[in-house]
Order: structure tokens, then sequence, then C-alpha cells
């Protein structure tokens, strides 16, 4: 299983960075994680004053707990 994430950065101030986690997943493919990234990157970029600077799709069973 697959988990979206976007690191943004504020197109005003470059040193306000987040990291976004989509809220759909997680996808049993990893290339329905790349295709939900491509859907998140658009909808970032048309509607909030963000730039994406990194993306990822993570397995999920790989994570370690804290």
């Amino acid at each position: 299983m697959f988990e979206a994430f976007i690191l943004v950065c504020s197109v005003y101030n470059f040193m306000d960075c987040r990291t976004l986690k989509d809220l759909q997943g997680p996808y049993i493919e990893i290339e329905q994680c790349h295709v939900r990234l491509e859907e998140m990157k658009i909808d970032i970029e048309s509607k909030l004053p963000f730039a994406v600077i990194n993306q990822k799709c993570t397995d999920e069973f790989l994570k370690m707990s804290t």
C-alpha cells in the first residue's frame, strides 16, 4: 500500500514550506499513487499560492513506528 505526499513552499515566502498528505489513499499499486500525485499537483498549483517542490509515494509498510 502506497501513500502520496507532496512538499510545497509558499510562492511569497520560500521559508514557508509544508508537507501535504493525500487523504484519499492509500493505494494498492504505485501507479495509482503516481496518478494521484499528478491530480494533487494540478489542484495545488491552480488553487493555492504554493509551488510543488517535491513529491513521493511511500510504502506504508516500510514506516517504523515511534
